[in-house]
């Protein structure tokens, strides 16, 4: 799964080189504030990338690793969440792993 991920993050690194290079930047972000739709866009990956610095801000147990993560995701995006997942892909099973043995605990002791 983690080099699925890494081929996907890739892809979209090169689609954003291949956008730079023929699109108009500045034009298309004029339509996006200017469209509700583009507005409404916006906003959400804003809140999904505020949310995955959550999840971030969950898995990462120091500090200076939660904002060395989580500062760049405005301005890199889901860029740079390809890159924390491929980088931590151990540390997000792990974790994982430890979530689900928690809640099948819990359960246990509901019974």
């Amino acid at each position: 799964m983690r080099i699925i991920i890494g081929l996907f993050g890739l892809a979209f690194g090169l689609l954003i080189v291949w956008a730079s290079l023929t699109g108009d930047f500045w034009a298309a972000g004029s339509f996006l504030t200017s469209d509700p739709w583009g507005i409404v866009s916006l906003v959400d990956l804003y809140l999904g990338l505020f949310l995955f610095g959550v999840i971030i801000a969950l898995v990462e147990r120091r500090p200076f690793a939660v904002l060395l993560w989580c500062l760049p995701l405005p301005f890199l995006g889901n860029l740079w969440t390809v890159l924390w997942f491929v980088v931590r892909w151990r540390k997000i099973r792990e974790w994982a792993g430890h979530a689900v043995a928690s809640v099948r605990g819990q359960g246990q002791k509901a019974l």
